[in-house]
C-alpha cells in the first residue's frame, strides 16, 4: 500500500481535527478521527503514532488479522513514535519496559557485602596507569560497593561556544551511566564517573565530531586509500551515512585507544540532546559493552525475543530493544553494568552477540542480573 506524503504542516493540521473530533465523542465523530489519525500515522507523524498506540491501549481500535500479535505491534508503534524523540511516546515506552521487568527483577533476592561474581569469589578491580584511558577501580566503603571510572576527555575541536556546547552535551551522556544497581544475583553497586578535560595522549578518550562537510570529505579520501576492501567499504559507508561509532583500536582492551566519532550530518551541531544521546551509547562501547540491534552489514544477526531471559522485558519488535545499547533513548540497566564489570575484571570485551559469528557471548546473559 503506497503511502500518501503530506507536508508538516498538513499533518499538524490532520491531527488537530482528529483530537477536536475526539473530543465530540461521538461515535461517527470517533470513526473520522481514527481515519485521519491513522493517516497520519501511516506518514509517521509521532504524535499521531501516539495516539493509535492509545487508542489500540483502550480499545477503541481492534486489529483485523488474527494473526497479528497485538502486543508487538502496538510496542513496536509505541517505539517508532518514540525513536523521533517524542516525549510522551518515550516516556510511555519506558514504563511499558520498566513495567514488564519489575515482576522478574523482584524475583531476584538482594546480597550483601563485598562484591562476587557467579562462582562466588570476590571481584577484584584496579585498572589504572597511563595507557589506561579509562581508569577503574572498585572498593568497598561503609557497607557500599562503589566502581569508580576516571576518563581524561578531549574533544578534537577548536575552542569556542560551539566547543564547550559539543563538551558539556557528551559529558551529560557519560555521566548518565552514574546510578545505583544490582548485579551478579542480587549484590548492590554503585557507579560513579569523574570527567576531566586533559589531553595525555595514550590515557585520553579523545571524542571527534563531525559535521556533514566533514563527514563526506573523509568518506572521498578513503576511498582513495590502498587498505583492506572490506575494512575500506565498511568506512565509507560509516561517514557517508553519517553514522556515529567508537574506535576501540584492534580489539577491546582496557589500555585500548578509546576514540568516539559524533557524526551529526545536516543538523550541524545544534541538537546537544542528539550529541547527548550518541555519546551515552557509545560510551557504552568505550566501557567494553557491544550492540545489541541487527545490522547484517556489519555481522550482526540482532537477538530474537527469548534469548535472554533478563532482556525479553524490553524487547519491542524485530530484535528491536528498547536498551541503550540497542536504542540511544533506552535505559541502562542492571545487565549492562554486571557486563562492564566483567569487561574491566577479565579484561575482554563483553558481547551480547557474535559479529560475524565470531567472539564470545558474555557469560552475563542468560543468568539473570
Amino acid at each position: 500500500m503506497s503511502v500518501i506524503k503530506y507536508t508538516t504542516e498538513e499533518l499538524e493540521e490532520m491531527y488537530s481535527k482528529a483530537m477536536t473530533l475526539l473530543d465530540m465523542k461521538e461515535q461517527e465523530a470517533m470513526g473520522e478521527a481514527i481515519q485521519l489519525l491513522n493517516e497520519a500515522s501511516l506518514n509517521k507523524y509521532p504524535p499521531a503514532q501516539y495516539m493509535i498506540y492509545r487508542l489500540l491501549c483502550m480499545g477503541y481500535i481492534k486489529l483485523e488479522k488474527e494473526e497479528i500479535d497485538a502486543e508487538e505491534h502496538m510496542t513496536a508503534l509505541l517505539w517508532e513514535s518514540a525513536k523521533s524523540g517524542y516525549f510522551f511516546s518515550r516516556m510511555a515506552l519506558a514504563k511499558l519496559c520498566e513495567d514488564r521487568s519489575e515482576e522478574y527483577q523482584s524475583k531476584i533476592p538482594e546480597k550483601e557485602g563485598e562484591l562476587t561474581d557467579f562462582d562466588g569469589k570476590k571481584i577484584v578491580i584496579n585498572r589504572q596507569g597511563l595507557l589506561t584511558p579509562v581508569d577503574a577501580v572498585l572498593t568497598y566503603e561503609n557497607g557500599r560497593n562503589i566502581l569508580t571510572f576516571t576518563l581524561d576527555l578531549c574533544l578534537i575541536k577548536e575552542k569556542g561556544e560551539e566547543y564547550k556546547k559539543i563538551y558539556n552535551a557528551v559529558c551529560k551522556g557519560i555521566k548518565e551511566w552514574e546510578g545505583e544497581y544490582r548485579v551478579f544475583g542480587g549484590q548492590q553497586l554503585d557507579v560513579r564517573i569523574n570527567i576531566e578535560d586533559e589531553d595525555n595522549v595514550f590515557d585520553t578518550v579523545y571524542i571527534l565530531p563531525l559535521d556533514a562537510t566533514s563527514s563526506n570529505y573523509l568518506a572521498e579520501n578513503i576511498k582513495m586509500l590502498k587498505v583492506n576492501d572490506e575494512l575500506k567499504q565498511r568506512a565509507i559507508k560509516q561517514y557517508e551515512t553519517h553514522r556515529s561509532f567508537a574506535n576501540l583500536g584492534l580489539k577491546w582492551t582496557v589500555t585500548s585507544r578509546k576514540l568516539i566519532v559524533i557524526q551529526t550530518g545536516e543538523d550541524g551541531f545544534n541538537d546537544v540532546q542528539k550529541i547527548q544521546r550518541i555519546a551515552r551509547h557509545e560510551f557504552g562501547h568505550i566501557l567494553g559493552l557491544g550492540d545489541i540491534y541487527e545490522d547484517k552489514a556489519y555481522g550482526l544477526e540482532g537477538i530474537p525475543k527469548g534469548t535472554y531471559r533478563e532482556l525479553d522485558g524490553y524487547y519491542v519488535t524485530q530484535k528491536i530493544y528498547h536498551l541503550v545499547m540497542s536504542d540511544s533513548y533506552g535505559p541502562i540497566t542492571n545487565n549492562d553494568i554486571e557486563m562492564i564489570v566483567l569487561a574491566f575484571s577479565e579484561n575482554a570485551m563483553q558481547r551480547y552477540q557474535k559479529e560475524k559469528l565470531k567472539g564470545k557471548i558474555s557469560k552475563a546473559l542468560g543468568r539473570g542480573n
